[in-house]
């Protein structure tokens, strides 16, 4: 973990930046205590302490004006003092899962850690892209492998002008492309052999409670925490189906459809039972992204039963505090 003691000096661009306004807590708000306090990442303080930080910085915006530094740099430029609780939901978005602390926002979705469990000191690092239900994707586990991963999907969907062109070379000559690249292939081998895939995200770290004998096993014949629930008649594609309330026009279409979804937490009922757990930290994510009242309540309760089985309480607290914002941006409109 990189030493905290030295700061990086702030030019007079950073300063002018205008800081995005923190969230108030109401008067007669509780103060949320998480049981993990430290919500820096090591490998956010480690790219702000690197020397080329300015001058990559600047390149980023040529290549996309709406990229924005958020969260952990907000606090590294002075312009917060959030910490603890305060630091992991600064500048959350109503669709960051629990596990997600964003740090990045551009024109085509945003880059976040994303921790397996609240303690992790290493976490990977996603991307995630402006579908009505997001999907998410590992770029790697270090700012760099963002940077890289940026600049790729840059030269493919934003305009490939001289000045770009330029600005991307110039940023990836600060880096070894290669060493990158292979960087992240073994972030990925890694992140293949110790999670579970399931229909989408960046996969599951799910700690297997030797319980009931239909789970999906490893070549090792070990229970994953995990089964296969595509046979059953319930489970239809849940992204497609959440994806299909936006398109109900009535009640009665909507009822149908949030029939499948409870017949679904009944078969999720039986995982957890059994101690298959990723399936209902699954469903859970997906519904979360979704991002929609007709689903706020079997959200709320699958993810909640999740988190209890893997024994992660902050994320159900930091779940609590996103819906709360939910509820407050849904006021002020």
């Amino acid at each position: 973990m990189a030493k905290r003691g030295r700061k990086r000096k702030v030019s007079k661009d950073e300063e002018n930046t205008t800081p995005e306004p923190e969230m108030k807590k109401k008067a007669d708000e509780k103060v949320v205590e998480l049981d993990e306090k430290d919500w820096m990442p090591s490998a956010a303080l480690e790219f702000f302490e690197n020397e080329n930080f300015k001058e990559i910085v600047e390149n980023l915006s040529h290549l996309d004006n709406s990229v924005t530094l958020v969260g952990p740099f907000r606090k590294l430029r002075g312009e917060s003092d959030a910490d603890g609780t305060d630091l992991i939901m600064l500048d959350r978005e109503m669709t960051d899962l629990p596990e997600m602390q964003t740090f990045m926002k551009c024109s085509h979705g945003r880059y976040a850690f994303w921790r397996d469990k609240p303690n992790d000191k290493k976490p990977v690092i996603v991307f995630m892209d402006l579908k009505t239900i997001p999907d998410l994707s590992v770029v790697g586990n270090e700012i760099r492998h963002a940077i890289l991963d940026f600049c790729t999907r840059c030269s493919k969907c934003i305009d490939c002008s001289a000045k770009s062109k330029a600005a991307n070379s110039k940023i990836q000559s600060f880096f070894t492309p290669s060493k990158i690249s292979s960087e992240v292939k073994e972030v990925l081998k890694h992140r293949e052999k110790t999670t579970v895939r399931g229909i989408s995200g960046p996969g599951m770290l799910i700690d297997v409670v030797p319980t009931g004998n239909s789970g999906k096993k490893n070549k090792k014949n070990e229970r994953t925490g995990y089964r296969d629930l595509s046979k059953n008649a319930y489970c239809i594609n849940i992204e497609h189906l959440v994806r299909s309330l936006r398109l109900c026009q009535t009640k009665e279409q909507e009822e149908k459809v949030l029939d499948f979804v409870y017949g679904l937490m009944n078969e999720i009922n039986i995982c957890n039972d059994e101690g298959d757990f990723g399936n209902g930290l699954e469903l859970g994510h997906i519904l979360f992204l979704a991002n929609m009242k007709a689903v706020a309540d079997p959200m709320m309760i699958t993810l909640h039963i999740a988190y209890k089985n893997l024994h992660r309480p902050d994320f159900a607290k930091i779940l609590d505090l996103t819906l709360s914002l939910r509820d407050q941006q849904e006021e002020a409109t």
